[in-house]
């Protein structure tokens, strides 16, 4: 596969910008050299926005985690891979900019672009100067979704286990015919 299809494909690592080659790769947000980089030196911290919970599974194996770091930022174990409505990263707690990029990362990581659905870039939605493509379910989706989860979610944060989310997914594909 061309660096070019893979970048198209997969994004690119949020750390370092080299285009992502596997599925894996999407679903962390970087590429194995960077995860364990990251994992032996950044401490979680490796967005400026919004530090990645480096000491937990990603999102599409346990589910969403959200949680403050000592500093009072928001930490999750979501990548900031879409930027669409929120320059300044993450939130919860509100129905705000911050939990609706946080919707839209979630559900891009849970409903990736496949063969079997279209996926378009977002206008703005870009990463480390790129277009992001996105699903349409993730994209409809993202709004209910953080409705649903995020707006009531305490500030200190919490967890919505992969199994909620899965169940919630297929309750909204079915009625809301995405």
């Amino acid at each position: 596969m061309s660096e070019a299809v893979d970048r198209e494909k997969f994004g690119t690592c949020v750390r370092c910008g080299r285009p992502l080659s596997n599925e894996e790769s999407a679903r962390a947000g970087m590429g194995p050299v960077c995860r364990a980089k990251a994992a032996a030196t950044d401490s979680g911290a490796l967005l400026a926005d919004t530090p990645v919970l480096c000491d937990v599974p990603p999102v599409a194996e346990v589910g969403l985690i959200c949680r403050r770091l000592s500093d009072g930022r928001a930490a999750t174990n979501v990548p900031h891979i879409v930027l669409q409505h929120s320059p300044t990263g993450f939130e919860w707690g509100y129905s705000g900019s911050g939990p609706a990029e946080l919707a839209l990362n979630v559900l891009h990581l849970i409903l990736p672009p496949t063969g079997w659905e279209p996926a378009r870039p977002l206008p703005h939605a870009v990463r480390r100067g790129e277009h992001v493509l996105v699903s349409e379910s993730a994209e409809r989706l993202h709004h209910l979704f953080k409705w649903a989860f995020l707006a009531g979610l305490p500030k200190a944060g919490g967890h919505i286990p992969l199994e909620v989310i899965n169940e919630w997914v297929s309750r909204e594909m079915v009625w809301g015919k995405p």
